[in-house]
This record gives structure tokens, C-alpha cells and sequence, in this order.
């Protein structure tokens, strides 16, 4: 399976790192591209680009030891973010510790195309945010997946190319599209590590991840394969050991 972390990067999953899920996963069902449509490549800004950037010098830079990037991340995220109560060592840096498993219950999607909505319900509630900071709305797919945040009712898919998946999240939790959550198309393998360990390990931030598989989960939870066909899925990974 080809996974693409919302979160500071995505990339293809090695063997050196396993990846929990909301048992079962918000997924799409059945069908030609899901909800979360992989056609076309990611359409950044050069502001967004810049973000990307940043952030991953900054994370990989603090799992390295530098404790000052906690300022750089902060200032990135528009909030007061400081060193997790969880960091090892304590006060930020380092790398963080050998597994880590948040507590994230499952949301079932309530359309085939909802995997975004579903996952950022699940992401959103894991961390506190029970209401939109962009307009108050109470925590539910319909809110998440509505105009105000990643438009997935109107256009029956969170695309990847759109970036709406990471804009609304972040709406949601901030009020701001450019908020604690980043897109990135073609990370390395060191970045994508990097961000399970920072986000899972150290901010206690369960992942958004677009993921491309010619696999789908049937109605009991396992996997058949398809012929001719992909199917494309926000799912939200929220466990690391490493």
C-alpha cells in the first residue's frame, strides 16, 4: 500500500515501521477511485510549498536534538505549541519513544465517499477538538465534510490534488488552513518517519493518510483483491513502533 501521511509527509511504507488503525479503518467502499480520489498529483501553493518545507527542516532538526524548533513549529502550527507533556526527553527532542498508541475509537463513514470526513473526525475528537474553530460546528461528518471545511459533500470526494482534506482539518481544529496538519507529495523515507514520530510520538496527533491500494475491506473487515481497479482512502494511522 502506497500511504500518504497528511502530516509533514507521505510516502511508500517500509518494513522497518508499523502502523496502527482504527480498528476498522474509515475507509471508502467499493469503487473505482473512493473518497479519496489519487488521479492527480497535489496542487500546492508556493506559500504551502514554503510551509512543507519548513516544517520538515524543523521536525527532523528537533528529533535530532535541537529543542529551539519547538519556536519554528509553533510559529508554523499559529499556535502557542510547546513541548509535549509525552516528549522524550522531557521539554522537546530527541527521538522520541520506541511505540506509541493513541487512543482513537473508530467513526464509520456515512457515505461511500466520507473516508475524509471520517478521518478527520476520528483525528479531531482524539485530540480534543469537539467543535469547529473556524464556525462552531459540533463535531459529525456532515460538519467536517461541509462547505466550511473539506467540502466533500458537494464534490463527493476529498481529493488529494485539492488539499482540502489537510484545509479543512486544520479549519476545524485552528480556524485557519494553515494550521498544525501539511501536505507533501514525494517525501522521503526519512522524512515520512520523521513525521510518525513527531506527530504519533511526541504531539499525540493521529496521522491523516490518502491511501492508493488495489485492496478494499469488504463488509467483514477483510481484504480481497480487485481486478483493474484502485481504490483511494483517507484512513487515519495512530500507532508507530519503530
Amino acid at each position: 500500500m502506497k500511504a500518504r501521511p497528511l502530516s509533514t509527509c507521505l510516502a511508500a511504507l517500509t518494513a522497518c515501521v508499523t502502523l496502527q488503525l482504527a480498528s476498522p479503518a474509515a475507509h471508502a467502499d467499493s469503487g473505482p477511485t473512493g473518497g479519496g480520489d489519487d488521479a492527480q498529483p497535489l496542487v500546492q501553493s508556493p506559500d504551502d510549498a514554503a510551509r512543507t518545507a519548513a516544517k520538515i527542516s524543523a521536525v527532523e532538526a528537533l528529533l535530532a536534538g535541537d529543542t529551539t524548533s519547538w519556536q519554528t513549529l509553533a510559529a508554523l502550527a499559529g499556535s502557542s505549541l510547546g513541548p509535549s507533556p509525552q516528549s522524550f526527553p522531557p521539554g522537546g527532542g530527541g527521538g522520541g519513544p520506541a511505540s506509541r498508541s493513541l487512543s482513537v475509537s473508530h467513526v464509520a463513514q456515512s457515505e461511500n465517499w466520507n473516508c475524509g470526513p471520517a478521518s478527520g473526525v476520528m483525528i479531531a475528537r482524539t485530540i480534543g477538538a469537539t467543535t469547529s474553530a473556524a464556525n462552531g460546528a459540533s463535531l459529525n461528518q456532515d460538519h467536517m465534510g461541509g462547505p466550511a471545511h473539506m467540502q466533500t459533500d458537494a464534490n463527493h470526494v476529498t481529493a488529494w490534488s485539492s488539499g482540502l482534506f489537510r484545509i479543512g482539518l486544520n479549519k476545524w481544529i485552528s480556524g485557519s488552513a494553515t494550521g498544525f496538519y501539511i501536505d507533501e507529495q514525494t517525501p522521503s523515507n526519512a522524512d515520512f518517519h520523521a513525521a510518525l514520530r513527531y506527530d504519533i510520538g511526541l504531539e499525540a496527533h493521529p496521522f491523516g493518510s490518502s491511501a492508493l491500494s488495489s485492496l478494499w475491506a469488504n463488509a467483514t473487515n477483510t481484504f480481497t483483491a480487485t481486478t483493474n481497479s484502485f481504490n483511494a482512502s483517507w484512513v487515519s494511522p495512530h500507532g508507530i513502533t519503530w
